[in-house]
């Protein structure tokens, strides 16, 4: 019997975890991946609960521990220096099995458990498609060649092109969470007071952390409702305008990033909301279908757990119905983080001098092991958000 052709459009957490599980059913599974390298995120990733079981099934655990990050202790400093308060996340999360680790570092260990059962072409874009009769959709690259597939897999992140051919316009799906996000690496010594400094006042912050003694990876954040796109190469010029008169250290960074002309990643803080994942024979997984934005927390365990259920669906029910079993185990999860992602960006950052210093104020009169168990319930929360609505236990 001849098996069944599936292509996978994105090579990113969702991509490469559904190439792995499918390719371990006997599908012909092929992966395209529109640049010409991994994308150079990063920031830092948390996983947990579902996630790191996920991981684990998949034999990525034991990589992915000795690439484990401590992320300790963050120092919160006002824009004129002033130390507002600290956060130790290492007792906060001692209770939990959590590993931290920067995105691509996922990105790569599951390409490294792939790379050599499947193909997985680099700087390759699938371009137009035409469904036949007989169920299969004949795609066109745009390196010219041509091939017909029974399942197109749309895993090309929140600005998904599948997603817009099949599904209709970004804006019908996407939810600005009122914030822009900026992060970018550069080469500089580790002097960090902490692991994590957060330089932070009304409507602005910029966290960094040490990646390794010789590069140190920044966050910026503002409030923001819409940002429009721009060039890579204006990019450090634009965040020093956003973060004119913050912290002298912020803005000695952003020129740091420009003089070595390190990648700056710049995007709005989302989340894709969709009515359905699945259409006829494609469907999205991952940032394409239910990007739940950094406030989350489960971003990348939940493209995980959608990787493995959609390949559960299919091994189960084949196609179509196993694209509807997919959707229905996870939907429930998505949309309880969704909500908790709502609630959180209600207060992340401040936009008031008031708000500010009430927060600050709160932080210091609340006990340290208080406010510690207040994280914690948070976190596990997550977690049980991210499992309750997963009905069927595999």
């Amino acid at each position: 019997m001849q098996k069944k052709k599936v292509l996978i459009c994105g090579a990113g957490v969702a991509g490469l975890a559904t190439a792995w599980w499918l390719n371990r059913q006997n599908l012909d599974v092929e992966v395209v991946e529109k640049y010409p390298d991994f994308k150079q995120n990063g920031y830092m990733i948390g996983l947990s609960g579902p996630g790191l079981n996920i991981a684990e099934k998949m034999g990525l655990k034991n990589d992915l521990l000795q690439q484990n990050i401590s992320i300790g202790e963050n120092l919160y400093i006002s824009k004129t220096g002033k130390h507002l308060h600290r956060l130790n996340y290492s007792k906060i999360l001692e209770e939990l099995e959590f590993l931290s680790f920067p995105r691509t570092n996922l990105v790569r260990t599951i390409y490294n458990h792939t790379k050599d059962d499947l193909p997985i072409t680099f700087g390759e874009k699938a371009i137009s498609f035409s469904d036949h009769a007989h169920g299969q959709t004949e795609v066109i690259f745009q390196s010219g060649s041509r091939k017909s597939y029974d399942l197109i897999i749309g895993a090309d992140g929140i600005h998904s092109d599948l997603r817009s051919k099949f599904f209709g316009n970004e804006s019908q799906f996407i939810h600005h969470m009122g914030y822009s996000v900026a992060a970018f690496t550069v080469d500089i010594p580790n002097t960090l007071q902490t692991e994590f400094v957060s330089y932070v006042e009304p409507s602005r912050q910029s966290q960094y952390y040490a990646l390794n003694e010789k590069q140190l990876v920044a966050i910026l954040c503002w409030q923001n409702n819409n940002i429009s796109s721009i060039p890579q190469n204006s990019r450090a010029e634009y965040l020093k305008n956003i973060f004119s008169g913050a912290n002298p250290i912020c803005l000695e960074r952003i020129e740091l990033a420009k003089s070595q002309q390190a990648h700056i990643y710049l995007d709005n803080m989302a989340m894709i909301e969709m009515p359905q994942w699945s259409q006829g024979n494609k469907v999205v997984i991952g940032d394409a279908a239910y990007c739940m934005s950094l406030l989350s927390g489960q971003g990348a365990g939940m493209a995980l757990t959608g990787a493995y259920l959609l390949s559960e669906g299919i091994k189960r029910h084949g196609l179509p119905n196993g694209m509807v079993y997919y959707e229905n185990q996870l939907r429930k999860s998505i949309l309880r983080l969704q909500k908790r992602s709502r609630k959180i960006a209600s207060i992340f950052i401040p936009k008031t001098h008031y708000g500010f210093w009430l927060r600050n104020l709160s932080m210091k009169l609340i006990p340290e092991n208080l406010l510690g168990r207040y994280f914690l319930k948070n976190i596990q929360s997550e977690i049980m958000d991210s499992e309750n609505g997963i009905q069927e236990k595999n």
